[in-house]
């Protein structure tokens, strides 16, 4: 959902995650934005200015639940680093502050002991933020009695009183739709073709000019295949300047996938057609150039969903190859073919470059980061750190990670569920790490890895672990290289 300081707040994530030398955890478990499911935003949050010159006071949208978190700070710092204090509906004050010093304050709902929204901030004393909250519980059902119409209901979320449906057929592009608006949680859309699959979405209208992110696509399918549900989540990204790896969510419990991708702009129908049987596929062989790529489920010889899509990939630039980072693992057995650095959506930061403030002559480390997804709770992180001497082809020894002060070798760490509630600590054992291009034209490291590790939860060692298949390919794109 959108609000204009949220942009700030995700880069100082980014400066904390990328500017520990020696630290290379996560950031704290209090940082995962996220929004969990059902757990909204408060849409309003408003500081006073300083009241006797040591309090200030708090006003909110309480609408969002019974007990509220704020966190606060001198200006800048960290979420996680600052001040808590819960709020219920009848809290208004925090004293105990200076008013010379610059505050910002954060407020978040609290819906359980594991459920939280996103912070919604920053706002220093004086002055006040609002946010326009994506509604929730979207809903699209076709008429059974007249299949050119269907039913569109979503809940508000927060107090928002209008808001926009746009609807098109399947695969759509979000503004090439039809938009329709509705001042009630419910819209019938008419008009629509018995034999055509629909995707619907919905954002609120919080005033002329600040709507909400589009929520959907929500599937409404053709009469007829309404037991084959469209797959959503596509994702694609080059994982060498002639492949793409593609991603996607099941619809339902097909275990069969169509896709069909070419240049830009082509129609569905004239493309390249591949299948697979996972989630996942590698498509080979591409050109330089931008592509579309779409996904349909396959139910049975007879039936397919609609297609999800399009996806694009940018064309390979001249020069710099600006390809998205990207890490493959297999972690004890479990293959993982999206691993990127931890909030790369939100940072866009491949590398960073450790130690680089020492002395002349001392190691400078690259640091290349992998996570299986941003949930603190549930992913794994893969760390590797290669010294400036090193910065070459070549297979070299995998350690454990000690100090980035005087040792010469490659080193690497890793983590698991670093958000939960149980103690898991790996040791690594040893292994390998293979640089097969270091390109500082194209400003690209590329190269291969594996290191086996005993895992240890509560104590106590749960046995020894290989992480095999071990890719990366990653852009050189730290300030150091400029």
């Amino acid at each position: 959902m959108k609000h204009f300081k949220l942009i700030y707040l995700f880069f100082i994530f980014s400066i904390v995650l990328f500017s520990c030398g020696g630290d290379v955890e996560p950031i704290d478990p209090a940082l995962l934005i996220e929004t969990p499911t059902g757990c909204a935003e408060p849409s309003f949050l408003n500081v006073s200015a300083f009241i006797n010159g040591n309090t200030v006071s708090i006003n909110w949208d309480k609408t969002s639940g019974d007990a509220w978190e704020i966190q606060y700070g001198t200006h800048g710092f960290a979420i996680g680093s600052g001040t808590v204090v819960n709020f219920t509906a009848t809290s208004s004050l925090i004293g105990g502050l200076v008013s010379t010093t610059n505050y910002d304050f954060y407020i978040r709902t609290k819906c359980d002991a594991n459920d939280h929204s996103e912070w919604v901030g920053p706002v220093s004393p004086g002055s006040s933020i609002e946010v326009c909250v994506e509604p929730i519980s979207i809903t699209a059902i076709r008429s059974t009695t007249d299949p050119t119409k269907a039913t569109v209901t979503w809940s508000a979320n927060t107090s928002a009183t209008s808001w926009q449906v746009q609807y098109g057929a399947a695969g759509f592009v979000l503004g090439s739709g039809t938009v329709v608006a509705s001042s009630t949680p419910t819209k019938i859309i008419t008009g629509l073709v018995a034999t055509t699959s629909y995707n619907v979405y919905v954002r609120s209208n919080c005033s002329a000019n600040q709507n909400s992110d589009w929520v959907g696509p929500i599937v409404i399918n053709a009469v007829g295949a309404t037991s084959c549900t469209t797959p959503t989540g596509l994702t694609a990204v080059r994982s060498l300047n002639t492949q793409a790896l593609l991603s996607w969510n099941a619809g339902g419990t097909e275990t069969s996938w169509e896709i069909q991708y070419g240049n830009v702009g082509f129609a569905v129908g004239s493309g390249t057609t591949a299948t697979a049987t996972t989630t996942s596929k590698t498509i080979t062989g591409l050109a330089a150039t931008s592509y579309d790529f779409y996904v349909r489920a396959i139910c049975s010889a007879s039936q397919n969903s609609a297609w999800f899509g399009p996806i694009n990939i940018a064309a390979v630039s001249g020069g710099v190859d600006n390809t998205p980072a990207l890490m493959t693992a297999n972690i004890a057995g479990t293959q993982f073919n999206s691993m990127k650095p931890y909030l790369y959506s939100v940072t866009g930061s491949d590398v960073s470059v450790l130690n680089n403030g020492a002395a002349l002559g001392d190691p400078r480390y690259l640091w290349i980061q992998g996570d299986t997804s941003d949930n603190l709770n549930t992913l794994s992180e893969i760390d590797l750190y290669i010294p400036d001497n090193l910065w070459h082809a070549g297979t070299y020894d995998l350690s454990e990670v000690n100090n980035f002060e005087d040792v010469l070798y490659c080193q690497v760490k890793m983590l698991t569920n670093p958000g939960s509630a149980v103690s898991t600590y790996n040791q690594i054992i040893g292994g390998t790490i293979t640089v097969t291009e270091f390109n500082l034209t194209t400003k690209r490291i590329k190269g291969t890895f594996t290191f086996s590790y005993e895992k240890i939860v509560d104590g106590v060692s749960a046995g020894t672990f290989q992480v095999t298949n071990g890719t990366f390919n990653y852009g050189l794109d730290a300030s150091y290289f400029d």
